[in-house]
């Protein structure tokens, strides 16, 4: 009975606990649910989840293989696009890669500007219980960076948080594991091949794994 939507709930009150997950080693993305279960459902909040699905046509298979991607982002803007890549893979990708990873931001909004947004880049450590933490920013609708900072055999997580104007978006993270020297970062105690029949029994044991 409600038409004046005067209780909405605040899209982002469970940052907190997206953030502190992340930082313990979860893999998952951010969702805004614009659900207000009143006469006003889908009318006066401009907060949507957003899907990044392959095209050219939308289909329910395409859309259920980006969710369980990670392929999304939460948005206070229901127009907004943000095209997050690192290395050219999308977000919610879990990336092993020889190099400093290749990270691109892109702002789109066909109502909004953008020339004011604020387009910060998150890094944390995976299993650490440390929040992730701002290591780049721009102002406008791009933002390009290399982080040389991110070690050989090292493991990071990076996600996008923008703000524009009143609205906020954060993006699902890209995992990525530094492996400059194209060797598996683990130290093997035994590793013995039996052949049965048509196949093959692979037995080992390791005495140190990095990540």
């Amino acid at each position: 009975s409600n038409t004046t939507y005067s209780n909405p709930a605040r899209s982002m009150g469970y940052l907190r606990y997206y953030q502190a997950l992340l930082a313990k080693g979860y893999h998952l993305g951010p969702t805004v649910d614009h659900d207000n279960h009143k006469t006003t459902f889908g009318k006066t909040t401009r907060s949507r989840t957003a899907v990044i699905a392959p095209g050219p046509t939308l289909t329910k298979a395409a859309m259920m293989t980006a969710m369980r991607n990670m392929n999304f982002y939460a948005t206070q803007d229901c127009d907004s696009k943000v095209d997050f890549t690192l290395n050219t893979k999308i977000m919610g990708s879990s990336v092993v890669a020889a190099g400093a990873p290749v990270i691109s931001v892109n702002l789109t909004d066909a109502t909004t500007s953008t020339a004011a947004a604020v387009i910060k880049l998150m890094y944390g450590i995976p299993g650490s219980n440390v929040n992730a933490v701002e290591i780049n920013s721009a102002v406008g609708s791009t933002l390009t960076y290399v982080d040389n900072d991110l070690a050989n055999l090292a493991t990071g997580y990076y996600y996008i948080d923008i703000t524009n104007g009143s609205s906020r978006v954060i993006t699902a993270p890209v995992w990525y594991t530094r492996l400059d020297n194209g060797v598996l970062p683990v130290t093997f105690g035994i590793f013995t091949a039996q052949k049965l029949n048509k196949a093959v029994r692979l037995n080992w044991t390791t005495e140190q794994e990095i990540n």
